[in-house]
């Protein structure tokens, strides 16, 4: 390459150093300027203990066949890494010198849960049980969308929601629903055409046509 930057394990990782390396073509150009020399400008350039540890790290890495030694990790990565790919949640194992990647299938931060004969089950904060028999976890927004029979059971309003579909904030306790969803809690049968839930349960908004009973004591 024309320029290279390089970093951290320039140090061994023990400092922070980085370099900026070019060829003597396009260092030429660089050294016609004002500065005479390429203005990088790493924070902590030309730092002088930093600069020791870089040159002893080195040192230390031509003291070994580090070639070979780059080799033997990779085969080791290729063999530890290979029963992932009988992962039904994996897409490729790859492997490249001392880099090991396992694709997922699903985008980052997402987690997708099946259960085919039973249910997945979740408590969000003691108060609320969440029962559904698919759903995905995205860690990133912290929102577990679910699908197949869901069943919400809010303690604190002795409430239970059912649809087919629900997704709920996990931080807030809130959930929310475009199916046809029905309520059933101490005082009162519902059913609705969506409905949204905020501050666990204390503020339920219903969408679309909604029909209710007020059951008798």
């Amino acid at each position: 390459p024309d320029i290279l930057c390089i970093g951290k394990a320039l140090s061994g990782g023990f400092m922070s150093f980085a370099a900026t390396i070019t060829s003597q073509k396009v260092a030429s150009v660089f050294e016609q300027g004002p500065a005479g020399v390429l203005m990088h400008g790493p924070t902590f350039m030309g730092n002088p203990l930093a600069c020791a540890v870089s040159l002893a790290s080195i040192q230390l890495l031509q003291s070994y066949n580090w070639k070979e030694k780059i080799k033997s990790i990779e085969r080791q990565l290729a063999l530890e890494l290979e029963p992932c790919r009988d992962s039904p949640l994996v897409k490729d194992v790859r492997v490249l010198g001392a880099i090991g990647v396992v694709e997922m299938k699903e985008q980052a931060g997402l987690l997708h849960l099946y259960e085919a004969d039973g249910w997945i089950s979740s408590k969000t904060d003691g108060m609320t049980t969440l029962l559904s028999k698919e759903a995905v976890y995205n860690s990133i927004t912290a929102t577990l969308d679910m699908s197949g029979n869901v069943q919400i059971h809010q303690k604190k309003q002795d409430m239970l929601v059912k649809s087919q579909k629900m997704t709920a904030l996990i931080d807030t306790g809130d959930l929310k629903t475009d199916m046809p969803v029905s309520v059933t809690g101490p005082q009162i049968e519902l059913i609705s055409e969506g409905m949204v839930s905020e501050k666990r349960g204390e503020i339920i908004l219903f969408t679309g046509q909604t029909q209710a009973r007020l059951k008798q004591n």
